[in-house]
């Protein structure tokens, strides 16, 4: 090990290195990190393979990897004992450094009370940790636990509101903007992200968080036209795939079918491939909307959306994704048994096996969310609506915990307001659609709905 050395990185705070000249890689992959605008993950693999002491590095990368989807989950594990077996010396290391290997080791075996209690002790002594403050947002959005990033958010602030010729303070907000939404602070949330994007108009969290005010509280075409105004801002950043998955949400409540098919064609289509979970996320939760909405997105796109999911349907660890992988196997409604729903089925025995042994937080939730949510999927798909209701209704205020936004987690309600009108259990269905249209006053499709079934109770 070479001569080891202090130095501050792009945050402002003290890492270890034996050589100063990695830190300009290093400071690049922070700030594509915080911005959510590029691949970080190079240029940081770049700063630790010039220089093996750069250890607080190499702990971004395993968190990278942990924070991933399940498939990369043992690369994670593979370079937290590698790393963790070959370091004998952390206390040559900074605490903020040693912090962050607890972080990495409670990312791994996702041991959530723990995580977060580090992650806070982290941000308690270095409020203005850009890189903290990134990775707390990434686990709250994981397992829903919205109110603890909003307040996590607000306690910092006052650090930041000093710091504002920062290149991460519009980043900043654009977070505590989300935390805002996500808890229904709704004006409060729009206004932030406003100021945000005044600041920087490539902040991505800002314009999505726009989209998600938009999607509850105000007409789909402002939302419509806000994007397409803005677009050149955040289509190349990360979340720009999933930014035009809000786009076409605004599309298809203004009832424009042609635009939101192509949007998936166009963008989200060739994003929809195993490497890219998230992708695959966003495109089963718009084409099984569209199903919903009663227009078949067709057998084409989704049998790519299919056979891209069967590369992590063996794989447990994520309630979020398992729901989505759900959706791509129970679109189909059919009284015969198709192989698609068997494959469905053996994943729900997978998930009862994960449940009963498996490790870490996904596991309880698991049990308690996604064994009953999948078996309810199951049932839409073989047309058994009463079954869903009894499957999903006495959950609803529990969905927050399989994770993801308000938005995303949407797709359960339409299916059980499409599983009540189905069914026949009209009033259900009135009563769930008038408690949508409450969370969502503004939507151009739900009115229309709840007088088509208004008339159906009538008769």
């Amino acid at each position: 090990m070479s001569s080891l050395r202090r130095a501050k990185d792009i945050t402002g705070l003290e890492v270890t290195l034996s050589n100063e000249n990695v830190l300009e890689s290093f400071n690049e992959g922070v700030r594509l990190i915080v911005s959510t605008y590029g691949d970080w993950l190079t240029p940081i693999k770049k700063s630790f393979e010039k220089d093996r002491d750069f250890l607080f590095a190499q702990l971004l990368i395993g968190c990278k990897l942990a924070h991933d989807p399940p498939a990369a989950i043992s690369k994670a594990v593979t370079v937290a004992k590698e790393l963790i077996g070959k370091v004998k010396n952390w206390e040559s290391y900074t605490w903020r450094e040693q912090q962050y290997l607890e972080v990495f080791k409670a990312s791994v075996s996702m041991d959530i009370p723990k995580y977060q209690s580090v992650l806070c002790s982290i941000l308690t002594r270095h409020p203005t940790d850009a890189i903290a403050l990134r990775i707390m947002v990434i686990l709250c959005i994981r397992i829903g636990t919205y109110e603890i990033l909003r307040d996590t958010l607000s306690r910092v602030l006052p650090f930041w509101d000093k710091k504002k010729e920062s290149e991460f303070y519009p980043h900043v907000l654009s977070f505590y903007s989300f935390g805002l939404e996500e808890t229904n602070y709704r004006s409060e949330a729009e206004a932030l992200c406003l100021r945000c994007l005044a600041l920087q108009p490539k902040c991505p969290w800002a314009t999505h968080c726009f989209a998600h005010v938009v999607e509850e509280s105000k007409d789909p075409k402002e939302g419509v036209d806000f994007l397409l105004r803005t677009r050149k801002d955040w289509e190349d950043s990360g979340l720009g795939n999933h930014i035009t998955w809000h786009l076409a949400l605004h599309y298809l409540d203004l009832g424009d079918v042609d635009k939101v098919l192509e949007e998936y064609d166009n963008v989200m289509q060739e994003r929809a491939v195993p490497e890219n979970a998230f992708g695959l996320v966003d495109a089963s939760s718009l084409l099984w909307r569209l199903e919903i909405a009663g227009h078949s997105p067709g057998v084409e796109r989704w049998s790519k959306v299919e056979e891209a999911f069967k590369q992590h349907a063996t794989l447990r660890g994520s309630p979020f994704l398992d729901l989505h992988v759900m959706l791509s196997f129970c679109h189909d409604r059919a009284n015969e048994p198709t192989a698609k729903v068997a494959l469905a089925e053996e994943i729900i025995k997978a998930m009862n096996v994960y449940a009963e042994e498996g490790e870490g937080f996904a596991r309880e939730t698991t049990k308690k969310l996604s064994v009953p949510v999948s078996l309810a999927l199951v049932e839409f798909s073989k047309q058994n609506y009463d079954n869903v209701l009894s499957l999903l209704l006495p959950l609803r205020y529990d969905w927050v915990g399989i994770g993801g936004s308000w938005a995303q987690r949407q797709v359960l309600f339409v299916t059980v307001i499409e599983s009540a009108i189905q069914g026949k259990n009209f009033t259900v269905a009135l009563q769930l659609i008038s408690e949508l249209k409450a969370l969502k006053p503004k939507s151009k499709r739900l009115p229309i709905l709840f007088e088509k079934v208004q008339k159906l109770v009538s008769q």
